[in-house]
């Protein structure tokens, strides 16, 4: 659930989940939110009207809380210092925390105006995380000294603060409220792992975490009781996006060619808000359910294997898509002709000739139309080289001045047509054990071997080396070395 950095309120894309039984597949219009002038915005919450709030980075090296609605975001201003927004509810009231010029409060801003909510004695930050039609009020706060604080999760209402408690350890954070007054959040539980929570009537329920994950945290709850949050994955994997709903904990997943995903806000139509990061910029977006079928996302991390006359191709799916159109060309630069369409995301081509340099593209296709090319990959198919034939030794019998006692070797290449690179010289005294010497290029078939022992037999073998291994090694050939010319 990542997406690019766009201009505000642009539709551009779609996201289809395959989800449990719990839900059935459902493809989501994906809105990015735009900023308040600088580079980052995350959203926070998204109320029934499709109001989202959230925090933007403005012009200056500041940030402020902003309400979006109508395809615009609105900036709420601050106490003093930054503000960041949290959540929000159906009246539009928006709660978070902003700085002071002494420290970090909460805060809800109604009716235009930003009310600081204060903190209790002692207390050294005070963030107001989640609110509810009825101006219900939930979030944490942070006292003690540096290294051993302690963090306790709260509910404020018409200026009163209460403790809800925790899942065990002394940590707790509450992240959402609904009108039922159900409250959701984090707290570290007597394992000391960190779990999504569930609390209500004065009871804090543990939701756990995806198969094999080790932590959760839970940041949205509508009317349905359908909760929003993230949930680590097996073998400390990254997070994914989940709902928690009637005990079972349903992956999101994440878009391909992206990590991890967070969905921090879901209403009682279903529309998600989450945040998503590509090359290091983040953007709020909205995933609003559609029926609506538009053309696929190119398909991307496209791979090639080369094989004797053979390429394999793979790649990773894209969204929406119900088949690939695979496209070769013998020139980088095309042009692109279709080769196969494929329902599965890998291909191999078997019509293609060792020694050849061939360029691939994939593009994905459903009924609204079909993608762009993905990005290119090239396929170089190499079978292993013939084997060298009919090697001769004889002595050197010119005069020469640099090669002392010398033979000549000269043999057949068969391995021109298999791509083959060099001709590797082997070397034996004994015609059992023998050693690479040196190496001459495939188009070479003959050498002269120099330097040797006047009187001792030499035995000699040669193979031909392409990209795809080694051939088998040529007839054994031998003779005395000849004294020196």
């Amino acid at each position: 659930m990542r997406v690019s950095p766009f201009n505000p309120s642009v539709l551009i894309g779609v996201l289809s989940l395959a989800l449990t039984p719990a839900f059935a597949t459902q493809t989501y219009l994906v809105t990015d939110l735009g900023s308040l002038g600088g580079l980052t915005a995350t959203a926070a919450g998204i109320n029934n009207s499709n109001q989202v709030a959230g925090t933007s980075t403005l012009s200056t090296p500041a940030f402020d809380a902003f309400l979006y609605a109508n395809g615009q975001m609105q900036d709420l201003g601050n106490l003093g210092g930054d503000s960041s927004a949290a959540a929000l509810n159906n009246l539009g009231h928006v709660v978070g925390y902003s700085t002071t010029a002494t420290q970090v409060v909460p805060f809800l801003f109604r009716n235009g105006t930003m009310m600081n909510l204060g903190v209790p004695a002692g207390v050294t930050t005070g963030m107001a995380n989640g609110v509810n039609d009825s101006d219900q009020v939930v979030g944490d706060f942070t006292s003690g000294p540096r290294r051993h604080t302690i963090t306790r999760a709260f509910l404020w209402q018409n200026g009163v603060y209460t403790d809800i408690g925790t899942l065990g350890e002394n940590y707790a954070v509450a992240d959402a409220i609904n009108d039922a007054g159900q409250i959701v959040g984090t707290s570290i539980n007597n394992s000391g792992q960190a779990d999504a929570f569930l609390w209500q009537d004065g009871v804090m329920t543990d939701l756990g975490t995806l198969p094999g994950g080790f932590s959760s945290a839970a940041f949205a709850i509508n009317s349905q009781s359908q909760i929003a949050g993230e949930s680590s994955t097996a073998g400390f994997g990254p997070e994914h996006a989940v709902v928690f709903r009637n005990g079972t904990v349903i992956d999101l997943g994440v878009l391909a060619g992206f990590t991890t995903s967070a969905a921090t806000g879901i209403n009682d139509a279903g529309i998600i808000v989450g945040t998503g990061t590509n090359s290091g910029v983040q953007h709020a977006f909205l995933l609003t359910p559609t029926n609506a079928v538009t053309e696929p996302a190119a398909p991307i991390n496209l791979l090639a294997t080369s094989g004797n006359a053979t390429v394999s191709l793979t790649w990773t799916a894209s969204v929406g898509a119900t088949s690939y159109n695979v496209k070769r060309a013998t020139s980088s630069s095309g042009p692109f002709t279709t080769i196969a369409s494929v329902s599965a995301t890998s291909f191999t081509d078997t019509m293609v000739a060792n020694c050849t340099v061939y360029t691939y593209v994939v593009s994905a296709v459903n009924s609204a139309g079909e993608s762009p090319n993905s990005g290119s990959v090239t396929g170089d198919p190499q079978g292993l080289p013939a084997a060298p034939g009919n090697l001769t030794a004889k002595p050197n019998t010119q005069a020469n001045l640099f090669d002392g006692s010398a033979i000549v070797l000269a043999w057949r290449n068969n391995a021109s047509s298999s791509c083959s690179e060099l001709v590797i010289i082997e070397r034996s005294t004994d015609g059992v054990n023998f050693q690479d010497e040196f190496s001459v290029g495939s188009n070479q078939n003959t050498v002269i071997d120099g330097f040797l022992n006047a009187g001792t037999r030499y035995f000699y073998r040669v193979r031909a080396e392409s990209a795809a291994g080694d051939s088998a090694n040529s007839n054994i050939a031998s003779v005395v070395a000849p004294p020196s010319s």
